[in-house]
């Protein structure tokens, strides 16, 4: 039957875009080790040297990830306070990831990187469940 109408398809956009960050999230968290953690904990805005090339992947993995549901940095007080927000949704404040505050900025952008290597591994790990257990 040919469709007549706009409302009579499904967007199938969502689909290809959880199969792409599934299979590409199983590569990016397999360079993800102790030794590219502290690369980036000691110059997360990369400001004392460029980021290695495996660093690079990491960090545009994140960067192309859907707005909703990212974490930021936000300033409680600019070069004083920082925290941890995460975009709810469209037109609305964002929420707080939780009550830890950071003294500096690069703190704080080094605990939004760790914040999505964690929302990475339990997404790999969930995906691998399901794989296991249809």
């Amino acid at each position: 039957m040919p469709v007549t109408s706009p409302d009579q398809c499904r967007d199938h956009s969502a689909d290809w875009i959880e199969y792409f960050y599934g299979r590409r999230g199983g590569e990016i968290l397999a360079l993800i080790d102790e030794d590219l953690i502290n690369e980036h904990r000691s110059n997360p805005m990369q400001l004392k040297a460029h980021h290695s090339a495996n660093l690079h992947l990491v960090l545009n993995f994140f960067r192309n990830a859907p707005i909703i549901g990212k974490e930021f940095v936000y300033a409680v007080r600019p070069y004083e306070a920082y925290q941890v927000g995460v975009v709810t949704s469209r037109g609305t404040a964002g929420a707080l990831l939780d009550d830890t505050t950071y003294p500096t900025e690069d703190e704080a952008v080094h605990a939004v990187f760790m914040a999505r290597v964690n929302k990475l591994r339990a997404t790999q790990s969930a995906l691998n469940s399901k794989v296991m257990n249809p």
